[in-house]
């Protein structure tokens, strides 16, 4: 045993470093089972050596080539300053401590001992056979390529936890294991400990048998061919991800304790989670899946409405070069810039995810805004790429990103997630309720006004329905729950409300859930309330102070949840609307059939353990009932009409006649919050025989709403009506939007990787007013991809051309959206092959 510390590309001698048996901490999970052979056995050990060692070396003798880049936490300091500010101690060791024993001396190695002594001259990391068997063959930084700021730079080698990858030494002269041992050790961090499984050492293994312990690191000799050494290494299937540096001590057998020759290999490996891997907490039995949720670096992000599913297409971007470090960076970020055990843990890596893709608590990478002020940033419908997003946060040292909404923030999650190797996937969640006083309800509350109209008091509950809200799924083992709750967890890195402190949201189990169980996992009752809460609304009286329920809807929260069929292909769908061909609905996996048994029971068992309770069984009887007939198709800057049916269903069949029906025509957030009025319309004294049914019908035109137009063009119709006989209320909401049009993209027969050619970009702006200030922005391009259009004439067909370049071969897709001051969010995108 001896001690050593790495700082500043060497050992030195302040934390103890235990050479052979024992060397790793009791830590991370293991075992069989999980989700479809996951592990789910628990915590049960952490790295450690592959048996009983002999004594380390007195001396350590270091040398070799110097590192050509900076290491990861160096990358740290610098992305992370400008934040944070003062940095002491920030990215220092602060777990337990064990006692150090005297360490070895470290010097440089004199040329006169390497020229007698064995050591290592280089070492090949077999990038091109590894990757392609860890299956990390797209990483950009496991190429060749080219930075600004480094010139040329070389492949590094990425690799999967769990599995093998190979290497070859070559020495100075030939090994013999009979004179000689080899001790491999891997760092993580700038201050490495085997208490906390950053410094790991273990002897390589003579016999050519591979571990059959697979929570260990393992390093085993696989052939030797004159002077090279063939070593199979397999980092342990509970590794933290992050990027790990090695050394390889070389000790003569007969000089045992005196000089151990040390080099330090000049590039990271990075190690990923290996959702392959059979005994990795990430593992997915159908690995046709893994094409998507790992994979694919193209898809889509659903919006809109429940009737009207549109969506953005986005490029995720996670195999781009400089992304990989910068995910690992945010993940160390959210970690208070300290490498800890956890980072081994899918469960809490994808909570440190939804952590600091929000920049609310620890300088996160994007900053939410919803007030449809944008200066400063850009907007949210800008955005239709993570790539940019992230290259932006990295060029500014770590300064938050502006502006995200929640598929931006959804997005972006995929990115970080796929990147690491955690299957992921984007959902959304249409009338997506947001219950503000875990009361597992969605209140909203009125009062009769002397004119005989109902005015909505927001001011007496803040619940809202959210046209669409867009958060995530991860599959992973849930080692901390019992057993039946491993497979999809949802996360949400749009901050909405806090969680031990913080803005992060998940994982939540799909089962616990669907189920009602809202005690199960991290932050159930919220989700839980966002797809299967009741709605409640309520008449106030301001002399008495007394709340009278007005009704309950149970099937009006949580419609058409959706996500991208995994087909592994670049999203190729309509966008601004009815995007059915690719679209996945995930209703059923978040809650039984409406209306049966099985979902009443979930909702009742949520309500029963929630924090303020509410009678959810009883249900007013109605006199009337109101219907909203759909009136979609309509392009924004057109004419449309509003139909209401107004119908007698009292139960004693007699004729009741509505004094009051008032109509509120607005323009809405997506999160269902009034930004403006477009028309108020009010119809009095409806009479209605048993069973009749009335249609009053209002016509919107296009000037009356153009210039209070808002981003996705959302409106909601709100109609209420009061009967004279029993004083009874009906109320009926709805959300619609306008159809936006799409852009159209054509490029070449032919396209040659990073030679320029042009697209064709062609709209029909629908609108009676000119489109001012338009920009267009493509993302999946060479550089910046971003160009200026001026003006757009009113009721016209605009067409434009662009040079642009894409950098790689191949299948690929181009995302393009386009903004103007006077309409924002229209999109479009291309797949196309791309020749080398």
């Amino acid at each position: 045993m001896y001690t050593q510390m790495y700082r500043n590309g060497t050992f030195t001698d302040n934390v103890t470093f235990l050479a052979g048996a024992g060397a790793g901490p009791k830590g991370g999970h293991r075992g069989k089972g999980g989700p479809k052979g996951g592990p789910k056995d628990g915590p049960k050990g952490g790295p450690k050596g592959p048996g009983k060692r002999r004594k380390g070396p007195k001396k350590i003798l270091k040398y070799g080539e110097k590192r050509k880049r900076e290491y990861s936490w160096a990358r740290d300091v610098r992305l992370m300053a400008r934040v944070i500010g003062a940095l002491k101690g920030l990215l220092s060791d602060d777990e337990e401590e064990e006692e150090a024993p005297v360490p070895p001396v470290i010097e440089e190695a004199p040329e006169e001992v390497l020229d007698k002594e064995l050591h290592v001259k280089e070492v090949a990391l077999n990038i091109n056979v590894n990757t392609i068997a860890h299956k990390t063959d797209k990483y950009e930084r496991t190429k060749f390529r080219s930075s600004p700021e480094e010139g040329v730079l070389r492949p590094e080698l990425v690799v999967r936890r769990g599995k093998e990858f190979n290497i070859k030494v070559t020495f100075n002269d030939e090994y013999n294991c009979d004179l000689h041992d080899l001790e491999f050790t891997f760092t993580l961090g700038k201050n490495p400990s085997p208490m906390n499984g950053t410094l790991v050492s273990c002897y390589m293994d003579e016999t050519g048998k591979k571990s059959d312990d697979s929570a260990e690191w393992s390093v085993r000799i696989m052939d030797t061919v004159g002077k090279d050494l063939y070593v199979g290494i397999t980092p342990p299937c509970d590794c933290m991800i992050g990027e790990w540096n090695m050394f390889i001590v070389t000790i003569s057998k007969m000089k045992e304790g005196e000089v151990g020759l040390q080099y330090e290999h000049e590039e990271d490996i990075t190690v990923l989670l290996n959702p392959w891997c059979k005994d990795d907490a990430v593992y997915m039995e159908n690995q046709s899946l893994l094409d998507e949720y790992i994979l694919n670096d193209y898809g889509a992000v659903y919006c809109g409405n429940w009737r009207q599913i549109g969506c953005r297409p986005w490029f995720f971007a996670q195999f781009e070069d400089g992304i990989l470090e910068i995910c690992l960076h945010l993940i160390r970020k959210a970690c208070g810039g300290k490498i800890k055990r956890t980072m081994s843990d899918p469960v809490k890596l994808s909570r440190y995810i939804s952590q600091i893709v929000n920049n609310c608590d620890d300088g996160g990478a994007l900053v939410g805004n919803w007030s449809g002020n944008y200066e400063g940033g850009k907007s949210p419908t800008h955005w239709v790429g993570s790539e940019r997003i992230l290259r932006q946060y990295y060029r500014s040292d770590g300064e938050p990103v502006c502006f995200g909404q929640c598929w931006v923030f959804s997005a972006v999650v995929v990115t970080v997630c796929r990147a690491i190797g955690l299957p992921c996937r984007s959902v959304t969640n249409f009338a997506s309720a947001h219950d503000t006083d875990k009361s597992m309800t969605i209140d909203s509350v009125y009062e009769e006004c002397e004119d005989g109209s109902l005015n909505h008091l927001p001011e007496l509950s803040s619940d809202s329905v959210w046209n669409f809200h867009v958060w995530n799924e991860v599959w992973t083992a849930r080692c901390d729950l019992e057993p039946g709750f491993d497979g999809w967890q949802v996360i949400d890195a749009t901050p909405q409300e806090m969680s031990d402190g913080l803005f992060v949201c998940g994982p939540s189990p799909l089962a616990a859930i669907k189920k009602g169980l809202i005690g199960i996992g991290y932050d159930t009752a919220f989700i839980m309330a966002e797809v299967n809460s009741d709605k409640i609304r309520y008449k106030y009286d301001r002399q008495t102070e007394e709340y009278t329920k007005i009704s309950v809807e149970r099937d009006s929260v949580g419609r058409n949840i959706s996500t991208k069929i995994p087909d592994g292909k670049p999203f190729n769908d309509n966008l601004s609307w009815m995007a059915f061909k690719l679209r996945e609905d995930l209703t059923d996996c978040y809650k039984f059939k409406e209306g049966s048994d099985e979902e009443r029971k979930a909702v009742m068992t949520a309500n029963l353990a929630s924090k303020d309770p509410r009678n959810i069984v009883d249900n007013p009887e109605k006199d009337v009932e109101i219907t909203l007939v759909d009136n979609d198709h309509k392009m924004v800057g057109e004419d449309f009409e509003v139909e209401i049916l107004v119908k007698n269903v009292c139960k004693e069949k007699e004729p009741r006649t509505v004094s009051v029906l008032q109509c509120d025509i607005e323009m809405k957030s997506y999160q269902g919050h009034s930004v403006s009025k477009v028309k108020h319309v009010v119809e009095k004294d409806i009479a209605l025989k048993p069973d009749e049914e009335k249609s009053v019908k209002i016509k919107v035109e296009g000037k009356e709403y153009v210039d209070s137009l808002i981003e996705q063009a959302a409106m909601g119709i709100d109609v209420a009506a009061i009967v004279k006989e029993t004083r009874r209320i009906a109320i009926k909401s709805d959300d619609f939007r306008l159809r936006r049009p799409d852009l159209e993209l054509s490029v070449p027969d032919k396209i040659k990787k990073d030679i320029p050619f042009n697209v064709t970009v062609s709209l029909k702006n629908t609108m009676p007013k000119d489109l001012t200030g338009v920009e267009i922005d493509f993302d999946g391009v060479k550089g910046e991809g971003e160009f200026e259009v001026g003006t757009i004439k009113a009721n016209s067909e605009w067409k434009g051309e662009f040079q642009i370049a894409v950098k790689r071969s191949g299948q690929h897709q181009i995302s393009a959206s386009l903004d103007s001051k006077e309409l924002k969010d229209i999109t479009g995108c291309i797949c196309m092959n791309i020749d080398k």
